[in-house]
């Protein structure tokens, strides 16, 4: 046989049922379309010569052959054609297609911003193929930021990506990161504020103000004679932690008490004798 003889091309025996050579031409048909193979010049010419050994072979078949093959259950083109229109082409193609792999993006908020939810707008680049050539394309993608997202959380954006085909499109992944905050550290949806106190605050009660990540401002008191901060005291104000749908975290100031290094020994007579 030559190169080009058209069953060398599909791959069969000459001589085998027009059942064999029809299921050889749909195989390799699938295998070597154009839209499966990012519509590159290779493809488009493989696809050709095996379309074409298969009209080949269907024009020149004998007589006795021509009555299988052209009868009943020949094979109609038109039919291949619908084929690769139909639902189960494109379910096979999607499935059998390597999806392109996906954007990887990192937003960087502040903590005032996951308290508030916000949108950030996000400049993606991305390629394209179309007509075989791979062509790059700027989007700006607004990415809604929900209200108490957290660190490490990841947002995907199904089919935004890298696109192969229109059936065949990659997705974006944004991978949220949040700054560390001067005043509060964040644990789940509390709020953590940690404030340093003297002896004497501890014993005597103290008033202070806290600058609220909504932007107000609070003023915690702890009044003269109602009660001692021991170490290791916390103090906990529902609602005020940031939200996420109907659950709403706390605020929780933790309260570190600054011992005096050394005390004279006129203030330890006086400690003892107000303690006594």
């Amino acid at each position: 046989m030559s190169e080009k003889d058209p069953y060398k091309i599909l791959g069969v025996n000459k001589g085998v049922s027009s059942e064999e050579i029809k299921k050889a031409y749909r195989r390799l048909s699938l295998q070597h379309h154009p839209d499966r193979n990012g519509g590159s010049d290779e493809s488009k010419q493989r696809f050709q010569e095996i379309t074409g050994a298969y009209n080949n072979i269907n024009n020149n078949q004998t007589n006795d052959n021509t009555t299988d093959f052209m009868g009943n259950n020949a094979f109609d083109l038109n039919e291949m054609f619908k084929f690769f229109q139909h639902g189960d082409f494109q379910e096979h193609f999607s499935s059998q297609m390597n999806k392109p792999i996906p954007i990887i993006k990192t937003i960087v908020i502040t903590l005032e911003q996951s308290y508030d939810g916000c949108s950030i707008p996000l400049e993606i680049e991305r390629w394209i193929i179309e007509n075989g050539v791979k062509k790059q394309e700027t989007e700006t993608l607004y990415v809604q930021i929900p209200k108490g997202s957290d660190s490490n959380e990841i947002m995907i954006y199904r089919n935004k990506g890298n696109v192969i085909s229109p059936g065949n499109m990659g997705d974006i992944k944004v991978i949220i990161k949040i700054q560390s905050h001067t005043i509060y550290q964040r644990h789940g949806l509390n709020l953590i504020y940690n404030k340093n106190i003297t002896l004497k605050e501890a014993l005597c009660g103290l008033s202070f103000d806290i600058k609220h990540l909504s932007g107000k401002i609070f003023k915690i008191n702890n009044a003269r004679g109602t009660s001692i901060i021991s170490p290791g005291y916390q103090k906990i104000i529902q609602g005020l932690g940031l939200s996420r749908g109907e659950h709403i975290g706390c605020l929780v100031i933790r309260f570190n008490i600054i011992f005096p290094e050394k005390l004279s020994h006129e203030n330890i007579a006086l400690i003892e004798k107000a303690l006594y």
